[in-house]
């Protein structure tokens, strides 16, 4: 999808002859434009809507409109600039595991006023941005984006009419440009895992004063046990997203931030890690009129610790329409996990959302970075032994369909499992992993 596409054929060359008159509706023309194209993802489907925006002047605006609507990645728009400012090389991939070609694309010098015109005129029809590094064709070093962020016109997004944003696996060098793309429009935002918080801060500081209108948000992590001492993400940047229905955000939030959260009247989809300090947030919760997660339907939450203070925080969930739970927790080497685990369990198991409840996730990890280093597992004692007795509120949750618990220390027999069987009807997956050579499974 090249700027070259669209500079040999211009509107006003373009004929409009006799058509059939359906085809001047414009719904229906771009209907059969989006079908050639597709998700843009095929070489050939780009160039069936080329060709087919090259057909006549009603087809080329629609076409021109929905070509460049999804973008992967910016070395198309960079194409549209003059062609002695910019240049393109192979790069060596006799590794790589398939037979594609790839390439670097970079600005020899800094683009004039005159050359950015093609630039934006092609830049306002992108709705959706994605770029999966490496797993794009063509890639842009980080001293392009550096040129772009120094000289590019305005202070405006590059993409001004952005609506989602995927950007995945950028290195660090270059996800701190991630700013570049950020505009008011934009309703999704996934931001892949960054390579360290200090590279997520970025842009969780500024997403609440430019990207007000956000719904969906997507920061992942691989390193959570990093974190716990970490400065939270700022309250303000937080605060400001009223729009929020799907948060993935497992990075320290402070009191005020997860109070905001749970507030919000249209959020059904929450991911987070409560790394602060749970007695203040269920002061706070407790504190506040209005329902809280009055429509959530999905709850990831892990604990840095699973302990009595944090067993409030379940109770303060309104929402009657909760479908999945998934619960993490670290085991600390004095931790009676068990008993704190029944207790958690007993509450939801007498929540409303019990009867309609169809998805449970519990996942265990050891505390030690030293043991987890050398795949030591903790002590068996049985106070975290997870057995029967401990799991026996999931029991009274029979519209199960689906039941996953991973932990070193399972203990559950023939007869346990009989059990479980017989008090969930509906269960249709179950999945018992053990992270060691410790405790039983049938």
């Amino acid at each position: 999808m090249s700027g070259e596409m669209f500079q040999t054929v211009s509107g006003s060359e373009l004929s409009c002859r006799e058509m059939h008159r359906c085809l001047n509706v414009t719904e229906i023309l771009r209907n059969i434009i989006e079908q050639a194209y597709e998700d843009g993802s095929l070489i050939e489907c780009r160039k069936c809507t080329g060709y087919l925006s090259s057909t006549c002047r009603a087809f080329y605006a629609v076409g021109v409109e929905v070509l460049w609507s999804r973008l992967s990645g910016l070395a198309p728009l960079i194409k549209c600039m003059p062609s002695e400012i910019w240049e393109q090389h192979r790069i060596d991939t006799s590794d790589a595991p398939d037979d594609e070609t790839y390439f670097i694309i970079s600005l020899l010098r800094c683009p004039s006023p005159d050359g950015w015109k093609e630039f934006e005129r092609k830049a306002i029809f992108v709705k959706t941005f994605s770029w999966n590094h490496p797993y794009y064709s063509t890639e842009v070093e980080a001293e392009t984006f550096r040129k772009i962020s120094l000289h590019r016109p305005g202070t405006v997004s590059l993409l001004p009419n952005l609506r989602e944003l995927q950007w995945w696996g950028q290195p660090s060098d270059v996800f701190e440009y991630i700013n570049l793309f950020l505009s008011p429009d934009i309703r999704i935002l996934d931001a892949g895992k960054p390579s360290n918080y200090e590279a997520a801060l970025t842009i969780l500081r500024s997403i609440g004063a430019k990207c007000p209108c956000l719904e969906k948000l997507f920061v992942g992590h691989t390193l959570l046990k990093a974190l716990n001492h970490q400065p939270p993400v700022p309250s303000s940047s937080i605060c400001a997203l009223h729009y929020l229905r799907v948060v993935e955000l497992p990075y320290p939030l402070t009191v005020d931030s997860i109070v905001h959260l749970a507030t919000l009247p249209a959020l059904t989809e929450l991911h987070l890690v409560l790394y602060t300090d749970q007695r203040e947030l269920c002061v706070r919760l407790s504190q506040t009129e209005i329902p809280l997660f009055p429509a959530l339907r999905i709850l990831n939450v892990a604990f840095a610790d699973l302990e009595a203070a944090t067993v409030p925080f379940f109770r303060f969930i309104h929402s009657g329409t909760l479908e999945k739970v998934q619960i993490s927790s670290l085991i600390k080497l004095m931790s009676p996990i068990a008993s704190q685990l029944r207790e958690h369990l007993e509450v939801l198991a007498n929540h409303p959302c019990c009867t309609i409840l169809t998805s449970l996730e519990l996942n265990f990890s050891w505390d030690d970075p030293v043991a987890r280093q050398h795949g030591y597992p903790p002590p068996e004692v049985p106070a975290r032994v997870l057995n029967l007795r401990a799991l026996s509120p999931i029991l009274m949750m029979t519209r199960l369909q689906n039941l996953t618990i991973t932990s070193f220390h399972l203990d559950l027999d023939d007869d346990a499992l009989a059990t479980c069987a017989a008090a969930l009807p509906e269960l249709q997956t179950l999945s018992l992993l053990q992270l060691s050579d410790n405790g039983k499974v049938s």
